[in-house]
């Protein structure tokens, strides 16, 4: 009776189809499967990827960018990433800067809070991009290691005073512009003494008529041979 049926045309024909249509459904099968798996794969590597580019960020790495004004917002945000960063570990941490200058007084917070962090074991390289002026330049001494880019440029200038009010106010005033910037011209004239790199270190007398009245520009060349920076690269 089954070869009878195998042997009758519609019958075959019938079966023919069947098996061709389960075929195809397990061709069908075998090509989802086989598009899931390469998906699975570009999303593995594509997760991959966007990892390790998240692990080569700056703030991964412990590279934090000081760009613009030195003011109490960006002082602020400065700290929240460093202290933050010393907690977690003593690795080094590095700095770009590039920063028109600013507010002594806030700077001068930040300056501190690195100063205090290095005694803390954390090394602080610094390195100047573009150009770092007035503050920025005074920041720029706070590292452990002092770096320049080549085409950068420092700002160097005596501290910007304003008084107004009676005789005494001025006077008081007075006192203090003179303190301050007795204490910035140390910590340049500091810096340049104990420079390993520099063939003819600045001087604080140089330092101070240097900047007396005047925009003090220096090129990285300058910078290296005074004693204000340690690398230039």
């Amino acid at each position: 009776m089954s070869d009878d049926l195998d042997s009758n045309p519609v019958v075959a024909e019938a079966l023919a189809a069947k098996y061709r249509a389960e075929a195809e459904k397990e061709l069908e099968l075998a090509r989802y499967q086989r598009a899931a798996a390469d998906s699975s794969e570009f999303h593995l590597q594509r997760t991959k990827r966007e990892h390790e580019f998240m692990l080569a960020s700056n703030l991964e790495n412990r590279v934090y960018r000081f760009s613009g004004r030195v003011d109490d917002e960006s002082v602020m945000m400065a700290q929240e990433h460093l202290t933050r960063w010393a907690r977690l570990s003593p690795d080094p941490i590095n700095i770009i800067l590039n920063s028109p200058g600013g507010s002594l007084i806030d700077g001068m917070e930040l300056f501190d809070t690195i100063t205090a962090l290095r005694g803390d074991g954390i090394h602080f390289t610094i390195t100047a991009r573009g150009y770092a002026a007035s503050m920025g330049s005074i920041l720029l001494q706070a590292a452990d290691v002092r770096v320049m880019g080549k085409e950068a440029y420092l700002l160097v200038h005596e501290l910007s005073a304003g008084a107004s009010g009676s005789i005494g106010d001025i006077e008081d005033a007075l006192k203090w512009y003179e303190m301050a910037s007795a204490r910035i011209l140390n910590v340049y004239a500091d810096r340049c003494a104990a420079a390993a790199n520099a063939t003819k270190p600045f001087t604080k007398q140089q330092i101070k008529s240097s900047w007396r009245r005047k925009d003090w520009w220096l090129g990285s060349d300058e910078c290296l041979a005074g004693g204000l920076v340690d690398e230039v690269r």
